[in-house]
Protein backbone atom coordinates (compact mmCIF):
# COMPACT_ATOMS: atom_id res chain seq x y z
CA UNK A 1 0.00 0.00 0.00
CA UNK A 2 1.54 3.54 -0.84
CA UNK A 3 2.08 5.95 1.43
CA UNK A 4 -0.57 9.36 1.29
CA UNK A 5 -1.11 11.93 2.76
CA UNK A 6 0.65 15.62 3.56
CA UNK A 7 3.71 14.48 4.19
CA UNK A 8 4.00 11.63 0.87
CA UNK A 9 1.57 13.99 -1.15
CA UNK A 10 -1.00 11.81 -3.54
CA UNK A 11 1.29 8.77 -5.22
CA UNK A 12 -0.45 10.09 -8.85
CA UNK A 13 -0.10 13.95 -8.46
CA UNK A 14 3.68 13.09 -7.72
CA UNK A 15 4.23 10.84 -10.85
CA UNK A 16 2.55 13.63 -12.51
CA UNK A 17 4.62 16.20 -11.46
CA UNK A 18 8.24 13.98 -12.37
CA UNK A 19 6.97 12.88 -15.69
CA UNK A 20 6.35 16.97 -16.10
CA UNK A 21 9.55 17.62 -14.77
CA UNK A 22 11.53 15.35 -17.00
CA UNK A 23 9.26 16.58 -20.21
CA UNK A 24 10.44 19.76 -19.34
CA UNK A 25 13.95 18.77 -19.27
CA UNK A 26 13.61 17.09 -22.53
CA UNK A 27 12.08 20.22 -23.95
CA UNK A 28 14.73 22.72 -22.91
CA UNK A 29 17.22 20.82 -24.35
CA UNK A 30 15.77 20.14 -27.58
CA UNK A 31 14.60 24.19 -27.12
CA UNK A 32 18.97 24.84 -26.49
CA UNK A 33 19.85 23.32 -29.90
CA UNK A 34 17.88 25.59 -32.09
CA UNK A 35 18.65 29.05 -30.18
CA UNK A 36 20.07 31.47 -32.99
CA UNK A 37 22.35 34.71 -32.43
CA UNK A 38 20.08 37.66 -32.11
CA UNK A 39 17.16 35.45 -31.47
CA UNK A 40 14.57 35.44 -28.67
CA UNK A 41 15.27 33.11 -25.76
CA UNK A 42 12.33 30.73 -25.15
CA UNK A 43 12.71 28.60 -22.25
CA UNK A 44 9.75 26.12 -21.18
CA UNK A 45 9.42 26.19 -17.14
CA UNK A 46 6.99 25.28 -14.28
CA UNK A 47 5.49 28.63 -12.73
CA UNK A 48 3.01 28.95 -10.25
CA UNK A 49 4.48 27.17 -7.16
CA UNK A 50 5.30 24.35 -9.72
CA UNK A 51 1.67 23.68 -10.67
CA UNK A 52 1.40 25.06 -13.92
CA UNK A 53 3.43 25.00 -16.84
CA UNK A 54 4.67 27.74 -19.25
CA UNK A 55 7.02 29.20 -22.00
CA UNK A 56 9.02 31.78 -21.05
CA UNK A 57 9.63 34.43 -24.35
CA UNK A 58 12.52 36.94 -23.47
CA UNK A 59 14.78 39.10 -25.88
CA UNK A 60 14.33 40.41 -29.41
CA UNK A 61 12.23 38.03 -31.56
CA UNK A 62 13.66 36.77 -34.31
CA UNK A 63 12.49 35.18 -37.68
CA UNK A 64 13.49 31.24 -36.59
CA UNK A 65 11.31 32.38 -33.26
CA UNK A 66 8.38 30.97 -34.59
CA UNK A 67 9.26 28.08 -35.68
CA UNK A 68 11.08 27.33 -31.92
CA UNK A 69 7.87 28.00 -30.12
CA UNK A 70 5.92 25.86 -32.36
CA UNK A 71 8.27 22.88 -31.99
CA UNK A 72 7.18 22.97 -27.93
CA UNK A 73 4.39 20.23 -27.20
CA UNK A 74 1.90 22.41 -25.27
CA UNK A 75 0.01 20.17 -22.73
CA UNK A 76 -3.68 20.64 -22.43
CA UNK A 77 -5.20 22.42 -19.80
CA UNK A 78 -4.47 25.87 -18.40
CA UNK A 79 -0.76 26.92 -20.01
CA UNK A 80 1.25 30.42 -19.24
CA UNK A 81 2.95 32.48 -21.51
CA UNK A 82 5.61 34.96 -20.10
CA UNK A 83 6.40 38.15 -22.14
CA UNK A 84 9.30 39.99 -21.78
CA UNK A 85 10.96 41.86 -25.16
CA UNK A 86 11.01 44.92 -26.94
CA UNK A 87 9.76 43.40 -29.71
CA UNK A 88 11.11 42.51 -32.86
CA UNK A 89 10.26 40.39 -36.54
CA UNK A 90 6.30 40.75 -37.22
CA UNK A 91 5.86 38.05 -39.36
CA UNK A 92 7.04 35.69 -36.48
CA UNK A 93 5.35 37.30 -33.40
CA UNK A 94 2.19 37.16 -35.15
CA UNK A 95 2.73 33.42 -36.13
CA UNK A 96 3.56 32.80 -32.37
CA UNK A 97 0.19 34.72 -31.37
CA UNK A 98 -1.58 32.58 -33.70
CA UNK A 99 -0.64 30.10 -31.98
CA UNK A 100 -0.98 31.41 -28.39
CA UNK A 101 -4.73 32.21 -29.35
CA UNK A 102 -5.53 28.95 -31.04
CA UNK A 103 -4.58 26.66 -28.49
CA UNK A 104 -6.08 29.20 -25.72
CA UNK A 105 -3.00 30.03 -23.98
CA UNK A 106 -3.17 32.45 -21.25
CA UNK A 107 -0.39 35.26 -21.15
CA UNK A 108 1.71 37.32 -18.83
CA UNK A 109 3.79 40.77 -18.57
CA UNK A 110 5.29 39.96 -14.96
CA UNK A 111 6.74 42.65 -12.79
CA UNK A 112 8.79 44.98 -13.94
CA UNK A 113 8.48 43.59 -17.09
CA UNK A 114 8.63 45.23 -20.71
CA UNK A 115 6.12 43.93 -23.76
CA UNK A 116 6.40 46.36 -26.42
CA UNK A 117 6.21 46.25 -30.27
CA UNK A 118 5.34 43.07 -31.71
CA UNK A 119 5.38 41.67 -28.30
CA UNK A 120 2.35 43.20 -27.62
CA UNK A 121 0.19 41.61 -29.90
CA UNK A 122 1.31 38.40 -29.10
CA UNK A 123 -0.22 39.14 -25.61
CA UNK A 124 -3.03 40.37 -26.75
CA UNK A 125 -3.62 37.04 -28.07
CA UNK A 126 -3.73 35.10 -24.75
CA UNK A 127 -7.03 33.36 -23.96
CA UNK A 128 -6.99 35.25 -20.50
CA UNK A 129 -4.08 38.35 -20.64
CA UNK A 130 -1.95 38.97 -16.89
CA UNK A 131 0.28 42.04 -16.00
CA UNK A 132 1.78 43.26 -13.18
CA UNK A 133 1.01 47.15 -11.86
CA UNK A 134 4.54 47.55 -12.62
CA UNK A 135 4.74 46.14 -16.22
CA UNK A 136 4.58 47.84 -19.49
CA UNK A 137 2.97 46.84 -22.55
CA UNK A 138 3.38 49.28 -25.60
CA UNK A 139 2.52 49.35 -28.88
CA UNK A 140 3.33 51.29 -32.38
CA UNK A 141 2.04 51.24 -35.92
CA UNK A 142 4.32 48.55 -37.96
CA UNK A 143 5.19 48.12 -41.61
CA UNK A 144 4.43 44.92 -42.99
CA UNK A 145 6.25 43.82 -46.92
Amino acid sequence: MPLTGPIYGNPVELERRTIMKKSLLVAITMLATLSVANAATITPAVCNKETIPCVIISGTIAKQDAEKFKAFAFPSGQFFVYLQSDGGDLQSGLEIAKVISDKHLETVVADGATCASVCGIIWLAGSTRWIWSSARVGFHSARYS
